[in-house]
């Protein structure tokens, strides 16, 4: 009987170690370029929800393009995720990373198949609000 009460103590720890720190930020795009039209939008923005949990695994949602899920992890000073599809004969590939001291993002992203692309994009996140 001691062992069974003693379980769900030896539990606790566990659970509070995976609790996850959520974070909505509000991304603007300062200086971007298109490597296949060789054109660079003016501007731009993207919300982003950050997923953090202690075992440093992080994941990253966002609001814009063809790759919407990145999955990575996180340090002090930054969260990096990638983000890997295939739809059809296209293949995507995107890679986020965000400096959690001052904001800066960088994103590359690529497709190959039907439409071959590469975009390449810069610029600062602020804390947000969620809408719901």
């Amino acid at each position: 009987m001691k062992s069974l009460l003693a379980l769900p103590i030896a539990l606790l720890p566990l659970q509070a170690q995976a609790q996850e720190i959520q974070l909505t930020l509000n991304c603007q795009i300062e200086r971007a370029h298109d490597f296949k039209t060789r054109q660079s939008p003016s501007s731009g923005s993207f919300a982003a929800i950050v997923h953090m949990s202690n075992s440093q695994d992080a994941t990253i949602k966002v609001t814009t393009g063809s790759c919407f899920n990145y999955v990575g992890s996180f340090s002090e000073q930054e969260v990096i995720g990638e983000c890997k599809r295939t739809v059809g004969d296209s293949k995507y590939w995107a890679y986020l990373t965000i400096n959690r001291l001052n904001g800066e993002f960088e994103h590359v992203f690529t497709s190959s198949g039907g439409s071959a692309e590469i975009e390449y994009s810069e610029g600062h996140c602020t804390p947000g609000k969620k809408l719901f």
